[in-house]
């Protein structure tokens, strides 16, 4: 869960995240705010510019930090000797 003291992208993203991270922000459903910024968009043309400029500027979610889009990937490899 998202520290709720700062806004950052969400994990659960349809686009960029910021929808879902500003949702996390405010303890709403994404979905919630997705509906709303597609209204003030269609209504108000700088809302797009707002939301690229956010995609841009917000952090990753902490959770986020190192994720590999669940593709772990772990190769070991030990020397054997060599037999005759």
């Amino acid at each position: 869960m998202n520290n709720l003291n700062q806004l950052t992208k969400s994990l659960d993203k349809k686009i960029f995240g910021v929808a879902g991270g500003i949702a996390n922000y405010m303890g709403v459903d994404p979905l919630i705010i997705r509906l709303l910024l597609v209204a003030l968009a269609i209504m108000f043309d700088f809302v797009i510019l707002v939301y690229l400029v956010l995609a841009f500027v917000l952090p990753e979610s902490p959770d986020h930090v190192g994720d590999d889009h669940g593709i772990n990937i772990e190769i070991n490899v030990e020397k054997q000797p060599v037999t005759e």
